[in-house]
């Protein structure tokens, strides 16, 4: 359903392990790029899937979120990556708005 997104992959890891990763040691275990791996889980910190468990000196130690939502998440990635979808329904909401119902 998913794929095989740097996304999934990065959920796969952190399911399958007990200990928190920073960036760089997701990278490693993930294979995936650091940019990608830091875009990714940017994403997945704001969807509320990874949170922040532990800090050392500038470095974050990101976890699974316990009560992340996967609805959520497919309708926030949904609407990262297909801006205009979500621009379609915005402009579809505003004008099934009362505003336009006037003449």
């Amino acid at each position: 359903m998913l794929g095989d997104t740097s996304e999934l992959r990065i959920i796969e890891q952190l399911m399958s392990s007990s200990s928190d990763f920073n960036i760089s040691e997701l990278a490693r275990v993930t294979r995936i790029s650091r940019p990608t791996v830091h875009k990714a889980v940017s994403k997945l910190l704001e969807c509320g899937v990874l949170k922040v468990n532990s800090t050392r000196g500038n470095m974050r130690f990101y976890g699974l979120n316990d009560d992340w939502d996967l609805g959520n998440v497919l309708t926030m990635v949904n609407k990262k990556t297909n801006p205009q979808e979500a621009d379609i329904q915005a402009l579809m909401r505003r004008i099934q708005s009362p505003i336009y119902d006037r003449e």
